[in-house]
């Protein structure tokens, strides 16, 4: 390798070490985000008796709740009870209270609904900031969807509360152990490259044997 090879290479350690470090920067100093989960069982009442309940696994039925469950109707009555276009207007919106449509926008980036293997059982998640929000926004939507079910239809289709969420106290982000292994694969690759480069500036004219 001559010279000026020598030079190249080290200029693309010195940018990987910063493609590969600034990342793993920010990734520290991130703020932490908590996930909050509640988890609901979809029921459909047999024919014959209310009282029991069919529990089989019905793909296109958990889709339709998907969708109910993110739907304007339920959402927008979690905003309006937990006054997040308030709260969240001061938070990103420089006090300016959002509307309706953005604060379900964020509340949608925010919510993961996740369906249990072959059963009717459906986790809803919050990933919030704030512990204690992220819990009490999860919380809201399945009361709020049970009842609209209740009130909606309750011959086709009834929605259980299994469990309540908690606020957590770990963080499911950043991974500050990965970002810390950036920023040290980056300092690595940063030094490597900066001798690299310097050895071969200092003789610019000598080539390998």
């Amino acid at each position: 390798m001559n010279a000026k090879q020598g030079q190249r290479l080290g200029i693309i350690l010195v940018l990987a070490g910063f493609a590969v470090g600034i990342p793993g920067f920010w990734l520290l100093i991130a703020r932490d985000h908590f996930e909050a989960t509640a988890r609901i069982v979809v029921r459909i009442p047999s024919e014959t008796n209310l009282s029991s309940s069919i529990i089989a696994y019905d793909p296109n039925l958990i889709k339709s709740e998907f969708e109910i469950i993110q739907s304007k109707i339920v959402l927008g009555k979690v905003v309006e009870r937990l006054h997040l276009d308030a709260d969240w207007g001061n938070k990103y919106a420089e006090g300016r209270k959002l509307d309706l449509n953005e604060a379900l926008d964020l509340l949608k980036q925010a919510l993961h609904l996740r369906p249990l293997r072959n059963t009717m059982l459906i986790d809803i998640s919050v990933i919030s900031e704030d512990a204690a929000e992220s819990a009490k926004i999860a919380n809201a939507i399945v009361e709020i969807y049970r009842d609209f079910q209740a009130q909606h239809d309750p011959k086709l289709c009834v929605v259980m509360i299994v469990d309540l969420a908690r606020p957590d106290t770990v963080p499911i982000a950043p991974n500050r152990t990965l970002a810390k292994a950036f920023i040290g694969v980056g300092v690595l690759l940063l030094g490597y490259g900066f001798v690299t480069f310097v050895r071969n500036w200092r003789r610019p004219n000598e080539t390998a044997a």
